[in-house]
């Protein structure tokens, strides 16, 4: 069997059959020509790359002293030309900047899994090996549901061609091959002199992440030093070497490499450092500000602005309606940059927060960038808002934190969350908390190398590596809120900037017009209002009392409009807010149904209802709340006790409703029929009034009279001139059907059907 000859440069010769390759052997034209390819790809390679990181001791970050300038770049899958240019001259600007502002630059590419082809893989790793003077750093974190990501196919070239790896402890890199049907020597080649170049990865280690036909060990040299080699080299390197071999196979024979940040650091070519669970922690980790990681959507667009004001106390509903301007002013305009002109203390923590979760996990910080300016204050739930955006920026005599109109009860519950939006902003979150939690202390600590501060309390300097943290003076105090000034924001990395005027910031954000300011029309006074809790109590008490007088003058149709109208705004008004859903609605109208069948069509003893009710007021209490299931944090326990006191006020005013229904009504002009008692009846005031009746109905036994509703088995009958509530001994009675009254005791009245 004829075979194909195959060595790369890292010396790797193997014989695989051509037949087991899918194709007739090579002519030897074509294998010149594919000869000539490797030799064009070396040479080029050689030329051009720059030497490894272990090398250059200037390159990376722990070896270079003084300012340092940052910026994070995301490497979108899958790589194209356009994306390599856009990607490549960004960092290429960026890395001439810092060295005119006398910083060392670093560059972050963040890498997104997809599948590459080779040649466009290839194309990105040969420029960042061209990019001299900065220190290069490969980022693979997190999935959008924060699921650890597997790198996998020809974006793994591009991530040796970088001098360092930072990694989510549980991401992977590695199945170079995954998207290839075969593997050609050109891959191999570009592999193995990628590894040989730059970054830490051996030659032999680098091209098992592509071939499955290799397996690694470790070799350990004298004087502490190792490699990872594959085990078909070991003997010969053991005649010019001395070296212990491991058992451990690092990559077995038959699979390709796929290694973990947790392996990359115990195989000694990652800093523990650098095994990051987010962005903040890739800040410290690189000895950058927060800023420097955060995504930049103006690479190649200009500014596309709108500011949305929010000022005074917030009230129910304003903050819905911003987040739906937003949304709609996003698909109309494509807007890459939303300001948030904030002073105020805030008023609605609930809505502040889902404006914030919407910030973060619904708008794409590379698309679009958010920006809080600060002109006057930003306290209690403003400051979710804040601490949400991208940048925040202050006027010289703004202020950022306090409490504000905030209760002890809500600072609880809401203290947590602040903190998770600050990480995920790059912030400190035990600051952000701090800001509203006046029992939280937050000292600085300084990294042992000097390199870097952070801001953490006791507890949260308990989830990090203490043994690389000196804990310092406390920069807030037991007792009070943090409140900041302009510049102490900033000192304290909260604040981005500080700005002298408007002016100032246009020109921070290199805005040449004035972004359209978004002011509120009537139809969103109307909507606000709607979702005021005070309103959907009203909204609710109006409802029950309409139905209850629709129930007692069936065909009038009066209060049963009345009560659809009330019933709809009611749940329109949750489902704006995001708190009623689809399951909600449906339980209501379920529920609604089992009554009117209970009342108007099956006899029995109320069990279905029963049902109905119970259904009605579940779903009433639950389409004011966020939470599903039972409540289980402190913000949980607000939202239930606030909505139960919602419906418990609408029941208690429904009380007095009905009471007053039965009382005035049937003496008032014009709204008699409401209630099924005629105006001018002693019996039927008296019956309307809650007397006892019982003298003066006996004469009714024996009486013919008519139903003017379904019994079943209670209902009403006119009897004479009068309409009165009766019931039967358990038959059903259609409406219209004569009635003969059998029986009274005291106010029950006892028909059956007159046939």
């Amino acid at each position: 069997m004829k075979a194909l000859a195959i060595r790369d440069s890292g010396g790797f010769a193997g014989r695989i059959p051509a037949e087991a390759r899918g194709r007739r052997p090579a002519r030897p034209v074509y294998r010149l020509l594919r000869w000539a390819l490797c030799f064009v790809v070396y040479v080029g390679l050689a030329l051009f790359a720059k030497p490894s990181i272990a090398a250059d001791e200037t390159a990376g970050p722990k070896n270079r002293h003084g300012p340092r300038k940052g910026v994070l770049l995301r490497v979108s899958a899958p790589i194209t030309s356009s994306v390599t240019a856009r990607v490549t001259n960004a960092a290429e600007e960026f890395i001439a900047g810092a060295k005119l502002q006398g910083k060392w630059p670093i560059v972050i590419f963040e890498f997104e899994p997809g599948e590459s082809a080779f040649e466009d893989a290839l194309k990105l790793a040969n420029r960042i090996t061209q990019m001299s003077g900065a220190t290069t750093v490969a980022y693979v974190a997190n999935d959008e549901e924060g699921e650890p990501l597997r790198l996998r196919g020809h974006a793994v070239l591009a991530v040796l061609a970088c001098d360092q790896l930072a990694l989510h402890p549980d991401a992977w890199i590695g199945e170079a091959n995954a998207f290839e049907k075969q593997l050609g020597p050109v891959m191999k080649m570009a592999y193995a002199e990628v590894a040989r170049s730059h970054g830490p990865i051996s030659v032999d280690l680098a091209v098992s992440l592509l071939d499955p036909a290799l397996e690694i060990k470790r070799v350990k040299f004298p004087g502490d030093r190792h490699d990872f080699v594959r085990t078909d080299r070991i003997v010969e390197l053991r005649k010019t070497m001395t070296f212990q071999v491991e058992e451990k196979n690092w990559v077995e024979p038959g699979k390709t490499g796929l290694l973990s940040g947790l392996d990359f650091v115990s195989m000694g070519l990652m800093d523990r450092d650098n095994l990051v669970k987010d962005r903040t922690q890739l800040a410290l980790a690189l000895g950058l500000p927060p800023e420097a990681v955060e995504d930049d959507p103006f690479w190649d667009d200009a500014p596309r602005a709108v500011i949305f004001p929010i000022t005074g106390r917030l009230k129910s509903g304003a903050i819905h309606r911003i987040q739906d301007k937003i949304q709609s002013k996003i698909d109309e305009e494509d807007l890459n940059l939303i300001i948030f002109e904030i002073n105020s203390a805030g008023g609605v923590p609930e809505e502040s927060m889902n404006l914030a979760k919407y910030l973060i996990g619904v708008l794409d910080p590379s698309q679009r960038r958010t920006v809080a300016y600060i002109t006057s204050q930003a306290a209690g739930d403003a400051t979710f808002i804040a601490m949400a955006c991208d940048h925040v920026i202050l006027l010289p005599e703004a202020e950022l934190g306090g409490s504000g109109s905030l209760s002890i009860e809500e600072i609880k519950a809401y203290s947590d969350s602040l903190a998770a939006v600050a990480k995920l902003k790059g912030r400190s979150g035990s600051l952000a908390s701090a800001l509203i939690d006046p029992s939280i202390v937050v000292f600085r600590y300084d990294r042992d190398d000097g390199e870097v501060d952070a801001y953490f309390s006791e507890d949260e300097a308990k989830q990090h590596a203490t043994g690389r943290w000196l804990k310092g003076d406390p920069v807030t105090e037991k007792g009070q809120p943090l409140k900041l000034t302009a510049e102490r924001a900033r000192e304290l990395r909260l604040a981005t900037n500080v700005v002298q005027s408007y002016d100032d910031l246009k020109e921070f954000y290199s805005l040449t017009y004035d972004p359209p300011r978004i002011a509120f029309d009537w139809l969103d006074f109307i909507l606000a209002a709607l979702t005021r809790k005070e309103v959907l109590a009203g909204l609710l008490w109006i409802g029950i009392v309409a139905f209850y007088a629709e129930m007692h003058s069936p065909g009038s149709g009066v209060g049963g409009f009345i009560a659809a109208c009330c019933f709809l705004l009611y749940f329109w008004g949750n489902f704006l807010e995001g708190r009623a859903d689809w399951l909600e609605i449906l339980m209501f109208l379920v529920g609604l149904v089992l009554i009117l069948l209970e009342v108007f069509v099956i006899p029995g003893f109320g069990i279905i209802g029963i049902g109905g009710g119970i259904l009605v007021v579940l779903s009433v209490i639950m389409a004011m709340q966020t939470f599903r299931g039972i409540p289980s944090t402190d913000r949980d326990i607000i939202e239930l006790r606030d909505s139960l006191a919602v419906v418990t006020f609408a029941a208690i005013g429904a009380i007095f409703g009905a009471m007053a229904l039965r009382r005035f009504l049937p003496v008032t002009p014009g709204l008699r029929d409401l209630v099924l008692v005629p105006s001018g009846s002693a019996d039927g005031d008296a019956q309307a009034l809650g007397g006892d009746p019982a003298i003066r109905l006996d004469h009714l036994v024996g009486e013919i009279g008519v139903s003017v509703t379904q019994l079943t088995p209670s209902g009403k009958a006119r009897v004479g001139n009068q309409i009165l509530d009766v019931v039967t001994e358990g038959e059903v009675i259609e409406r219209g059907e004569m009635v003969r009254v059998i029986q009274t005791q005291g106010n029950r009245i006892v028909v059956q059907a007159s046939r």
